[in-house]
């Protein structure tokens, strides 16, 4: 699998319209509307091949797979921010580097923990499909599955589409992988990803919470939907204070297609995957929905005394 981490904005998250054209292509559609107008001027064949281009279908760019965690590491990650905001304003250069070397070392545990959920995706759906799946011979498919590696980037995001405190990772799975067979690149089997994604997300959980007790001490209880931990001396009230959402639902992982001039064309086209109800840490993120969020990586927090406010 090849990755790269950026703190950045993704693309839209938008479907591209005319998907009735059920798999159609350009070429072929556009023949179709210039026989009805044989006479058409260049303009009009220019217009013709853009209205051809809009009916075929498009294959998606990418897949979004969001996982979000739980709202107390948030929290206890945005305290360490703040410690450090409140330490540059008191011109504490020992504070400053203090602080900001811990929120360095969580956010390297949540890409650890990132590449740890994306290492078994890798070998669980990481396939290209090739020949016929429709043909059978002898009672048998004649298609093939074969390794592929994917190519996934990153980004890490701190706060919610409200604004709220909320880490986050949008892993963009492109709509491309290298066959290891034969090396050359095909569509991924991305029908599999639906399978996975809950799991992705469970085993991202579970290495940060392993990761955070280790390091600084944390313990954590059950949520009372069950779903997943928290850690244990933060309150509900005070995850309720910084959540204008309420509840985690599950990860996601949403086909990307062109951007669409037209946001109600996006709403009628976009397709949701959602994953399974094992240890979901996602909030839902629909294309037709998104707003992006702030890429910053100073969050606002809590104290600032000398260890881990938590």
């Amino acid at each position: 699998m090849t990755c790269c981490s950026a703190s950045a904005k993704p693309r839209t998250a938008a479907s591209w319209a005319g998907l009735r054209a059920n798999g159609r292509k350009a070429a072929d559609l556009y023949a179709r509307l210039l026989a009805a107008e044989p006479h058409a001027t260049a303009e009009r064949r220019h217009e013709l091949r853009l209205e051809a281009t809009r009916q075929a279908r498009q294959g998606p760019l990418f897949f979004d797979l969001t996982i979000s965690l739980s709202k107390s590491i948030s929290i206890f990650h945005a305290s360490l921010g703040e410690n450090v905001r409140l330490a540059r304003q008191a011109g504490d250069a020992a504070g400053d580097q203090y602080w900001s070397a811990l929120a360095a070392e969580v956010d390297e545990m949540i890409w650890q923990a990132v590449r740890a959920g994306f290492d078994y995706f890798q070998r669980e759906a990481g396939y290209t499909r090739t020949g016929s799946h429709n043909t059978r011979m002898h009672g048998r498919e004649t298609g093939q599955w074969h390794e592929a590696g994917l190519a996934v980037a990153h980004w890490l995001q701190h706060t919610s589409r409200d604004g709220d405190m909320q880490l986050h990772v949008h892993s963009q799975i492109a709509h491309t992988a290298k066959t290891v067979t034969d090396g050359k690149w095909r569509a991924p089997d991305s029908l599999g990803y639906n399978e996975h994604i809950g799991a992705v997300a469970a085993i991202v959980s579970q290495h940060l919470e392993e990761a955070l007790t280790r390091r600084f001490g944390v313990a954590w209880e059950a949520r009372d939907d069950g779903h997943g931990f928290e850690i244990r001396c933060i309150s509900g009230q005070m995850m309720r204070l910084f959540s204008s959402a309420g509840s985690r639902s599950r990860p996601t992982c949403v086909p990307v297609r062109w951007p669409s001039s037209s946001a109600a064309a996006a709403s009628r086209h976009s397709v949701s995957w959602r994953g399974s109800r094992r240890r979901p840490t996602s909030r839902r993120a629909t294309p037709s929905t998104a707003r992006w969020t702030s890429p910053s990586c100073t969050p606002a927090g809590q104290t600032s005394s000398r260890g881990p406010s938590a």
